[in-house]
């Protein structure tokens, strides 16, 4: 029990002393807010006044502005007389109202042309397959090499392929320089 007793004294003290220290430093304070008296008198909770729709005391400078704009386009009475859009317009609008990915990811639709020239067995590569092929096949053939005709013409006699065929002149400024392939007599 002196236990308790003891306690409970050492925490009225220190009550004591934290009061004394408060009213000592509201006596160093001079700072006095400047209050509005309506705020003072307005018994409301300020989270309800904030949540009102409060009246609109002046027009923005933006509102100023476009009301201006407005009665001006008021005197003008010229409307232009525009053309509806095509049909082929029409058509270009509801194409492209439907995502691309969505157009990318259906299958083509077989057109009549397309039809006659798959059925058609004598047609060229070009219109069977809408050129792409054809073209497929151009570009394999050229990447194999030229054809034998149209190969380039043999060095001649006495010349070996790849070599330079200008002469020395026989002043011997010309070097000549040797590949590791090339098998012309000395060492």
């Amino acid at each position: 029990r002196l236990y308790v007793n003891g306690l409970e004294h050492r925490k009225h003290v220190q009550d004591v002393l934290a009061a004394k220290r408060q009213e000592e430093e509201r006596r160093e304070c001079t700072f006095r807010p400047a209050v509005n008296p309506t705020g003072r008198r307005d018994p409301t909770p300020v989270k309800s006044r904030y949540l009102e729709s409060t009246p609109k005391k002046a027009p923005p400078a933006m509102d100023l502005a476009q009301r201006r704009e407005e009665e001006e386009l008021k005197e003008c009475t010229f409307t232009p007389k525009v053309n509806r859009p095509t049909s082929e317009m029409a058509v270009a609008r509801q194409y492209l109202s439907e995502p691309a990915w969505e157009r990318l990811s259906k299958p083509r639709a077989v057109t009549p042309q397309a039809s006659e020239a798959d059925s058609v067995g004598d047609a060229p590569p070009a219109q069977r397959y809408g050129g792409h092929q054809a073209m497929r096949g151009q570009h394999q053939q050229h990447a194999r090499g030229p054809s034998p005709s149209r190969r380039a013409p043999s060095p001649g006699p006495g010349r070996q392929p790849g070599r330079p065929s200008t002469p020395t002149g026989g002043r011997g400024g010309g070097s000549v320089v040797r590949r590791a392939d090339d098998s012309g007599g000395g060492d």
